[in-house]
């Protein structure tokens, strides 16, 4: 995990917790940083209301598909956007 990820073990407070070695390259496509902190975010939106149990277990369930059916749905709708301010002008 240290060499491929870049994760390495750490003890904070008594518990063993992975640590991002930022100083080291991820070879592998992604980032393992980016997929902990879209975790974290949806984490937060559960723990502030802002999802429902069922929609974040329904997130965690299928990370990262979801995640990239977001992204193309937003890159869909700049396109339509962009193609919408072209037929307009």
């Amino acid at each position: 995990m240290e060499d491929d990820l870049g994760l390495r073990p750490v003890e904070a407070d008594g518990q063993i917790m992975l640590c991002i070695d930022r100083q080291k390259k991820n070879p592998a496509p992604g980032s393992p940083e980016d997929d902990l902190r879209d975790w974290y975010g949806a984490a937060v939106e559960l723990a502030e209301g802002a999802i429902s149990r069922e929609e974040y277990d329904e997130w965690r369930y299928s990370y990262p598909r979801v995640k990239s059916e977001r992204e193309k749905k937003v890159r869909d709708e700049a396109r339509q956007r962009e193609k919408e301010k072209d037929e307009q002008g």
